[in-house]
């Protein structure tokens, strides 16, 4: 369905990869066609535009930076941590040729890879942003207005991964698949 290009993908640390190999291949033009409606569409433009200048740089001092700019130091710590838990879940189920053909595509994800993606996440995701949404309540309205967004776009998660489940019976944890 149309709503799966809309769960979250942060895939910052493949990105970089990428474009390192685009670079060493000599690659000096980029066509994009991008489209995130979710939370996540800040990081993947922020750095998607820095890569595109020079992908040679300290990516795990430039993420700090990023969170600590967008969300404040307390909030940014747990924020990285809900990022890099989609991060590290997507690049689960998507590896090596599997992640370039489906990144390149720009496809949505099939109802299977998002539920192996999220089911298994979404109850730290949850605590994750709760704790960050409670924490921006003493913040200012930036902070807080970033806040509710996110904490929107996991709500949409949250339903559609669950829809999922319950539409086409799928086992709700990876335990319960037979691959």
């Amino acid at each position: 369905g149309f709503g799966l290009f809309d769960l979250p993908v942060v895939t910052v640390r493949n990105m970089q990869k990428l474009f390192l190999f685009l670079k060493k291949c000599g690659y000096k033009s980029i066509y994009l066609c991008y489209n995130s409606g979710w939370t996540g569409k800040e990081l993947d433009r922020y750095f998607l535009s820095k890569f595109l200048w020079n992908p040679d740089f300290d990516l795990e001092k430039e993420l700090n930076a990023y969170y600590t700019g967008m969300y404040g130091e307390k909030i940014g710590v747990i924020m990285k941590q809900y990022y890099e838990l989609i991060e590290n879940s997507i690049n689960t189920v998507f590896t090596g040729d599997n992640f370039v053909a489906h990144y390149i595509s720009g496809e949505p994800y099939e109802p299977i890879q998002a539920q192996r993606i999220f089911t298994n996440i979404l109850d730290k995701m949850r605590d994750l942003v709760l704790e960050a949404y409670n924490m921006s309540k003493n913040e200012n309205d930036v902070i807080k207005s970033r806040m509710n967004f996110v904490l929107e776009s996991f709500k949409y998660c949250d339903y559609t991964v669950n829809d999922i489940i319950a539409d086409k019976k799928m086992p709700k944890s990876d335990r319960d698949i037979n691959i």
